[in-house]
């Protein structure tokens, strides 16, 4: 019990200081204008649904026969998660990989993140925002496609709640979600696959109450924000999966 306490009281003095360092160069060393540039070179576009705005990014590949792929967002995350791996999904040409592989690729803002802007009511959890997220593929004229994304929470980012005011309603999500947590989900029949990261210790049987899993993977590398920390690796199970359905 000493050496727990002594070891919490370090942890508490050292902390102020790494949050003091953080702030320091979000204050002075972070370029936002930088940042803002490269996520303008991204064609974004808005549209209402259900009530709510709703903010994406919309990649469309040069590859005519490009498979339609819906990218999700995690908290505390944006679709500035995505940068890195949004070319290499649209243009596999250009990046030394298989046109065959190519994908229209559309990466919303969730409801209550980001540019997407607070929600305007409540009650926008998972199974509303999956929803909304069938509808704007149904405006953009995507009648099948492909989804990909990673767990909703278990930085550029910050910088966008703060700007943009959704810090807390981002947060949201939990509350509105948290009335399903422990239920038993309902199967999709949908083929999924599952990319475990190094870190992350997802559950086959837990995944497979709820999802159709055709594809296990485990990572070496990695972490829990992917597509940040292991783009490569991400982008290549993408292409794999996909190969290996109807398309």
């Amino acid at each position: 019990m000493a050496g727990r306490a002594a070891g919490c009281r370090l942890v508490l003095r050292r902390r102020p200081g790494q949050l003091r360092g953080l702030a320091g160069y979000w204050r002075a060393g972070y370029d936002w204008r930088e940042h803002e540039a490269r996520l303008n070179e991204v064609p974004q576009f808005t549209t209402e649904i259900d009530g709510q705005n709703v903010h994406f990014l919309h990649v469309r590949s040069p590859e005519p026969d490009a498979t339609p792929l819906i990218l999700t967002h995690g908290w505390p995350s944006t679709p500035a998660d995505f940068l890195a791996i949004l070319g290499p999904l649209a243009d596999p040409r250009s990046h030394g990989g298989d046109p065959s592989d190519a994908f229209h690729v559309v990466a919303p803002s969730v409801p209550g993140f980001g540019f997407s802007g607070p929600t305007r009511d409540a009650g926008w959890d998972v199974p509303r925002i999956a929803r909304a997220w069938a509808e704007l593929m149904r405006r953009l004229r995507y009648e099948r496609y492909g989804a990909a994304g990673g767990d909703y929470g278990s930085l550029t980012n910050v910088t966008t709640y703060w700007l943009t005011g959704t810090a807390g309603s981002a947060a949201r999500i939990y509350r509105e979600t948290g009335a399903s947590w422990g239920s038993r989900p309902e199967p999709s029949g949908v083929p999924t696959a599952v990319a475990n990261f190094q870190g992350d210790h997802a559950v086959r049987g837990l995944a497979e109450l709820a999802n159709t899993v055709v594809r296990w993977t485990e990572y070496p590398v990695g972490g829990h924000f992917a597509a940040l920390q292991a783009p490569a690796e991400l982008v290549a199970d993408i292409r794999e999966f996909f190969r290996s359905v109807d398309r």
